[in-house]
């Protein structure tokens, strides 16, 4: 009688010890980064904890884990595995979040945090429900397109440039149309030129023939 009392007592205790983690259900990453918040709800400051991060939601895959303490921001996780997978915590008073980067789309899966609270005692630990990390592919740069030369003048140039270029044909034909009529019209003319006929006088005297 008196064990199961004592092992009752001990259940009661866990019970009350056991720490409660919140996660999100679902989050989305964008190249290959994203923030997880692992809350909890203590009325203690709490100084030092240690999470472990696990993939799967009834597995034991392990990702990444580390022990952190208030007074360091951003400490770098160890990874279970080597791989493309970053891990960084930061402990906060409502909780640890983690920075997890290097996520690749066939990582999207169910991802749970494990806190156990190390200071000030007593020691608990608690596992969160599991939060849906979807990874979404990066896209690919485009190619450049093909850039089309262009021309590089000034069509306030080319404007008044052509005008001149008429205006400048004008001139020349009628220079030339000028040069071609002035020698016609500035020769004298035949009847001006020739010397007037000396009109014969009717006094006269005929010619006479000596035969």
């Amino acid at each position: 009688m008196n064990l199961r009392l004592v092992a009752l007592l001990s259940l009661c205790v866990s019970a009350l010890r056991a720490l409660k983690v919140y996660q999100p259900y679902r989050i989305h990453g964008r190249d290959g980064q994203l923030q997880l918040n692992c809350s909890y709800r203590l009325h203690a400051r709490v100084e030092e904890v240690h999470v472990t991060l696990y993939r799967g939601m009834h597995g034991d895959q392990r990702v990444c884990s580390s022990t952190l303490n208030h007074t360091a921001s951003w400490q770098p996780l160890q990874a279970q595995q080597q791989g493309l997978i970053h891990c960084m915590a930061e402990l906060r008073p409502s909780g640890v979040v983690l920075l997890i980067s290097g996520l690749q789309v066939e990582d999207t899966d169910f991802y749970r945090c494990m806190v156990e609270v190390l200071y000030p005692p007593p020691y608990q630990k608690g596992t969160g429900n599991g939060t849906l990390l979807h990874i979404q592919e990066t896209p690919s740069c485009p190619e450049p397109e093909p850039q089309t030369e262009e021309s590089t003048e000034d069509p306030t140039v080319l404007i008044p440039a052509a005008m001149i270029a008429v205006i400048t044909v004008c001139i020349v034909i009628i220079v030339a149309v000028i040069v071609k009529v002035s020698p016609a019209g500035c020769a004298p003319s035949l009847q001006e030129r020739a010397p007037a006929a000396r009109p014969v006088s009717r006094s006269a005297s005929p010619l006479r023939c000596f035969c």
